[in-house]
């Protein structure tokens, strides 16, 4: 109960407070999904900050230098932010022992106009002490993760049926132990996601990320000294409903399809190796200012080799969620 209690107080936390606090009376809709969170974050903050720049123009009056000028500028495209994702596996965190995972990154953006943004985002992952979803115990643990760019473009182009695309480009540095270890020299990751109001209350995004995998060998040694193939591409495809509660709250529920293929390895004798998962999302999400916290269950089911008949959030398949994103 001790890591059920953490993953607890966190969600708890953050719910109460921001119940408490005011909340905007025009908050929109909110998946789950750290893209669309980041979205609504950016949309509030240059709704905030797309006041007439008439503080330049008076000052410059003033004798102000053309690099002063454009040193305030430049100031003002700053911005910051950060990115945590803790996640336990049910059937553990419900008998009491469940590891609590974190993933997080600040996220340091410079944006380019009003549609479009780059960041640099160093990541670190910590873990608390206690049984993952495979059932092993682990012990906590800190590691840096893959840091990376990424380019945000919140109109890219129009689809039919009144379609927006918001885009992202990631490319990923190899800066954790893991990844050195297997070879890996970059990770690009493009993203699309198509949203469209349904109605007042109702929206609806679908996602596609295509993930592709650059490596200077096709196969590495594990940790226990198993030959590994690396991962060579894949995607992540899925579609989600989001439902404003009220002005407070906003639920979210997504299905989709994940593949992931890898090298094969001749010399080693390993032949080419597909993963494919379905997965599903329920979740439910706040908003006050600069914060959206969305807290809810997360779906995995194995396609290929099932371990088990499937069934909807199966406690041996299902994991615990918070995610959050912070403007600074």
């Amino acid at each position: 109960m001790r890591r059920m209690g953490k993953l607890t107080v966190f969600a708890g936390f953050q719910i109460c407070v921001l119940s408490m606090a005011g909340v905007l009376a025009g908050a929109p809709a909110f998946a789950q999904s750290e893209a669309i969170m980041e979205a609504e974050s950016d949309r509030t903050q240059s709704l905030t900050s797309s006041a007439p720049t008439t503080a330049s123009i008076n000052t410059s009056a003033d004798g102000l230098s053309k690099a002063r000028l454009w040193f305030n500028e430049a100031r003002r495209n700053f911005g910051s932010g950060f990115f945590n994702f803790a996640t336990a596996p049910m059937k553990y965190t419900n008998l009491g022992g469940g590891q609590v995972f974190t993933y997080n990154y600040l996220s340091l953006e410079y944006r380019l106009g009003r549609q479009h943004k780059i960041s640099f985002r160093p990541v670190f992952m910590y873990a608390f002490a206690g049984t993952d979803d495979r059932g092993f115990y682990r012990d906590e643990s800190f590691q840096w993760g893959d840091a990376f760019i990424n380019y945000t473009h919140y109109d890219l182009f129009n689809l039919p049926f009144d379609f927006d695309v918001i885009s992202q480009l990631k490319v990923y540095a190899p800066t954790s132990n893991a990844s050195r270890d297997r070879g890996m020299m970059t990770r690009i990751r493009p993203y699309f996601i198509a949203s469209r109001v349904m109605a007042p209350r109702w929206s609806l995004n679908l996602h596609f990320q295509p993930d592709y995998y650059v490596n200077d060998r096709t196969a590495f040694v594990n940790d226990r000294g198993f030959i590994n193939t690396n991962r060579h591409y894949g995607y992540e495809a899925f579609a989600e409903v989001n439902y404003r509660i009220n002005r407070y709250f906003a639920a979210a529920g997504s299905f989709g399809h994940d593949q992931m293929w890898s090298h094969s390895s001749v010399v080693n004798g390993q032949s080419e190796f597909r993963n494919e998962e379905l997965r599903a999302d329920a979740s439910v999400s706040v908003f006050y200012k600069g914060l959206i916290s969305a807290v809810g269950l997360s779906q995995k089911h194995d396609v290929l080799r099932p371990r088990r008949g499937l069934r909807v959030f199966h406690d041996e398949e299902t994991s615990y969620y918070v995610r959050s994103f912070y403007r600074f």
